[in-house]
């Protein structure tokens, strides 16, 4: 645990982070892990509405926040965008799915800051990021580099690493959740002896290793 909150890049105790989407979701792990470790305020919506959501970041002056692609497009699209001042916003993480290039454009333009994205599973945990500092087709393009302690590799049908090209997308890491409560026939699905998570994803990495989602397997 000691590691995540270095993990989401410069998140510090003066920032407030914002859950506006469901708790059990991937977008809040800033909300849930780092922001207590580094003694942030997080502040909640109860539901989703995207005009509570920009209101809710005026009003508590809401630094970071995380949500899935459809979620950013819903608010930065919504008729009462510019009666809001977000401008205590640093930057946007998203996650769930690759953000669509021209909605991660605009939603950078209108906001006036960073848009990065994270990949992961919901059933293990997270596994790549990409960083506020990181150039724009990284942080647009890609879903980053794995998290530190985290392995990432593609695999192909027969089992084989895929040096280069497109492969199944595993990954294992101190973060890592260990498997199904007290199912141990679906953990072994999905989860191999030695640790790794087949998320049933499909994926490349481009010539600086970053990865790219590219479609399910």
């Amino acid at each position: 645990m000691g590691k995540l909150a270095g993990e989401v890049p410069q998140v510090t105790g003066d920032d407030i982070l914002a859950a506006l989407v469901p708790a059990a979701a991937g977008p809040n792990v800033m909300v849930y892990f780092t922001a207590p470790q580094v003694a942030a305020k997080a502040v909640m919506l109860e539901h989703f509405e995207a005009e509570e959501a920009l209101r809710l970041i005026e009003k508590e002056r809401v630094t970071i926040f995380g949500v899935p692609g459809a979620v950013l497009a819903m608010m930065v699209k919504h008729p009462s965008f510019d009666r809001y001042d977000l401008s205590s916003l640093r930057f946007v993480w998203t996650g769930f799915a690759p953000i669509p290039y021209e909605l991660a454009i605009e939603a950078e333009k209108k906001l006036g800051l960073p848009i990065t994205q994270g990949y992961g599973t919901m059933d293990s945990g997270g596994a790549t990021k990409t960083t506020p500092d990181e150039p724009l087709e990284v942080r647009l393009q890609t879903v980053g580099k794995p998290y530190d302690g985290n392995e990432v590799k593609l695999v192909d049908e027969s089992g084989k690493e895929v040096v280069d090209g497109i492969g199944e997308i595993w990954f294992k890491g101190p973060g890592l959740a260990s498997g199904y409560y007290k199912d141990p026939e679906a953990t072994w699905q999905v989860w191999t002896p030695d640790g790794w998570f087949k998320t049933g994803d499909l994926g490349r990495f481009d010539e600086r290793g970053y990865l790219l989602v590219v479609g399910r397997k």
